[in-house]
């Protein structure tokens, strides 16, 4: 049951193979309905507008088309590091994410143009973004955020997320307990007073990483206050963290029972660059038992993860694949679903801390031995959007 205030949001994922890499939410504005890409690591909330032309060609439907009373405000413009975005004009106007979460005014950018954005899912089952980050981060134009309606309305600052394989929650005003394994363990986030660059996201202070008893060598230093990001889609380390990684999965005791060869290097080119055949008979069961634990220290406390909930990922056709990739260097350490997905995640803002515990309530994706092969991609901006949008923040 639910705590008193507490609202949770279901979450769907795309279709086919696309499963557990992109989470929305169904945000109701002037009387429609819209599947949103949650973004922990943004503000802005943008729909794809009846008078976005490249968004009809793309065939995104429903279109957003502001409401009467709707009260128009300034332009706003997103660019990504991989040179996708969009633009358009602000509205502040009435949204809901419904299941008995309060209805609001708050500002919502009518896409008019769109360059790359809604390439990701292959499917179209997304109109666009619902920003639930920082105020920090919102367009100059944009003066009510979503969150700034939500917690205006008396909802307590609090949001959680849980990614499970084909769908998920997201709680507004805390969590519910009973989707977890055990108590939350929290750690506090970098905020303002910290002076880190990253302190205009969601990020905390991620001081070790073992594969097992393995040092990976990360330290507070290279990680430099990884982001939760719910808007990247997978689990960014800094280089030599990622290389230690696949260095010691391939050194594993029991690896060449569950698989044909050695791992290639997860950064190479092609197609299975970082993916492994398994052997016959192998189950995902047999992975997580005959692999190690992902450990994860911040401080005074710790967390840990399995192989296929933290740093593997069943692609379906035996084949096994990196989830955890190098890459996230100076500042861009990113914690994406591929992270998010083996834990409840609490984002305290009101006291400045995150909070995981290990998700009891998911369920594996029925027929995953079945699906085709398909190597993890990034479906979100990953970490290289994290700059474009500090840079924007501080105009």
């Amino acid at each position: 049951m639910l705590p008193a205030g507490v609202y949770a949001i279901p979450l769907s994922t795309p279709s086919n193979a696309d499963q557990s890499f992109f989470y929305m939410p169904g945000l109701t504005v002037a009387g429609s309905t819209f599947l949103l890409d949650l973004d922990t690591g943004s503000t802005d909330t943008g729909i794809a507008g009846a008078t976005c032309t490249t968004c009809v060609s793309e065939g995104i439907s429903p279109l957003y088309t502001p409401s009467a009373s709707a009260v128009k405000g300034g332009k706003v413009k997103i660019e990504y590091a991989d040179k996708s975005g969009w633009s358009g004009t602000a509205y502040t106007d009435s949204v809901t994410l419904g299941n008995g979460s309060p209805t609001f005014t708050a500002d919502v950018v009518d896409m008019t143009t769109q360059t790359g954005f809604f390439d990701f899912t292959g499917s179209n089952e997304y109109q666009g973004i619902l920003g639930v980050g920082r105020d920090d981060l919102a367009g100059s134009a944009d003066k009510v955020t979503y969150l700034d309606g939500l917690f205006g309305s008396g909802v307590t600052q609090k949001l959680g997320v849980e990614m499970c394989p084909t769908d998920g929650t997201l709680w507004l005003g805390g969590y519910d307990a009973s989707h977890a394994a055990s108590a939350l363990v929290q750690t506090p986030m970098l905020g303002a007073s910290s002076g880190d660059d990253n302190a205009a996201f969601y990020a905390v202070d991620m001081t070790a990483m073992k594969l097992g008893t393995t040092d990976l060598g990360l330290t507070s230093a290279n990680a430099e206050g990884p982001i939760l990001d719910t808007g990247t889609s997978l689990f960014y380390v800094p280089t030599s963290v990622g290389s230690a990684a696949w260095t010691g999965l391939n050194e594993v005791a029991g690896y060449s029972t569950l698989f044909t060869s050695a791992m290639t290097d997860p950064l190479g080119s092609g197609d299975t660059s970082g993916c492994v055949q398994a052997a016959s008979g192998v189950t995902d069961a047999m992975i997580d038992a005959t692999l190690p634990q992902l450990n994860m220290t911040f401080g005074s406390v710790s967390i840990s993860a399995s192989a296929l909930e933290s740093y593997l990922f069943d692609a379906g056709g035996g084949e096994y694949c990196m989830v955890m990739i190098g890459g996230g260097d100076d500042g861009e350490m990113t914690m994406g679903d591929m992270f998010l997905r083996g834990f409840v995640t609490v984002i305290d803002i009101a006291n400045e801390q995150a909070g995981f515990a290990p998700s009891s309530h998911c369920a594996a994706p029925a027929g995953v031995s079945q699906r085709e092969f398909h190597k993890p991609r990034e479906l979100g901006r990953g970490p290289q959007g994290i700059k474009v949008l500090r840079a924007r923040s501080r105009r």
